[in-house]
């Protein structure tokens, strides 16, 4: 099987908490172009906190954000799926009124709803969610997202989750990724639709794709991909579903995988 495409998911995967690129990276993916093997990013990320990095890596193929709803290429968008969010308006006040932080996704700049502590946090250490808007009344009912990230360092995020899945689970896609996160995307829209759309824009095969990730939201991308890597580090879920499961964490997986299927 010949590989053509790496899809690499970003957190967790390609870069750790501390967000730093490995310096092995940018010379990995410049040797992959030159053998005619396209290196792109598929991450839950949304623009505004992936372009940076895509650039840094000079990747000037389409790449999936946002858990597969947007597709950029060089900074501009696409593709994108959206929803409608004005069912949701009582239970995001919810949230607001537990001092959550809600993040709305935006094309190019996500909008938080109040500046938590944590928002804060990230202000002063990456510069990002800088933007604070609270829609008001008549406004709900246009509002098209496509995403809203509910975070809750308290770790009670169940008091919204609940109600979400009970309510909202055949209308939106609902993932929850640990006490403290919640995301809600368009429904049936995920990295996996994401690879399928990037295999017909740059007239690919799936076999002839390898996608490496490291959670739940990475699942649909790696069965569907000829190669799914798992990175060591992935939950069991996950790993059961690669054909391959690294033994090295993060970057050093990465390159593991591209030596091993891309020579």
């Amino acid at each position: 099987m010949t590989i053509k495409l790496v899809v690499c998911d970003m957190d967790g995967t390609l870069i750790g908490k501390d967000e730093v690129i490995e310096s092995f990276i940018p010379r990995m993916i410049h040797e992959l172009n030159a053998r005619d093997i396209r290196f792109i990013i598929a991450t839950g990320r949304t623009p505004e906190l992936s372009n940076s990095i895509i650039s840094r890596l000079e990747i000037e193929d389409p790449c999936v954000l946002t858990n597969g709803a947007v597709i950029v290429q060089q900074s501009n968008v696409i593709v994108k799926h959206s929803f409608r969010v004005w069912p949701l308006q009582s239970l995001i006040e919810n949230a607001v009124s537990y001092d959550m932080s809600v993040i709305f996704a935006g094309d190019k700049h996500d909008t938080v709803l109040q500046k938590t502590p944590w928002i804060v946090k990230q202000n002063q250490l990456f510069g990002r969610y800088l933007q604070e808007y609270m829609p008001m009344i008549n406004e709900w009912e246009l509002l098209k997202l496509s995403k809203i990230t509910i975070w809750d360092k308290t770790h009670q995020i169940e008091r919204i989750t609940d109600s979400l899945f009970q309510r909202f689970s055949r209308k939106y896609a609902i993932t929850k990724y640990d006490s403290s996160c919640v995301e809600i995307a368009p429904v049936g829209i995920n990295k996996g639709t994401g690879i399928r759309q990037i295999a017909e824009l740059l007239q690919i095969e799936l076999s002839e794709i390898m996608a490496i990730g490291d959670h739940y939201n990475d699942l649909e991308m790696i069965t569907s991909a000829g190669i799914g890597v798992a990175i060591g580090t992935a939950p069991d879920e996950v790993k059961q579903a690669a054909n391959y499961v690294t033994e090295k964490p993060l970057a050093y997986g990465v390159l593991e995988a591209v030596n091993l299927y891309c020579q």
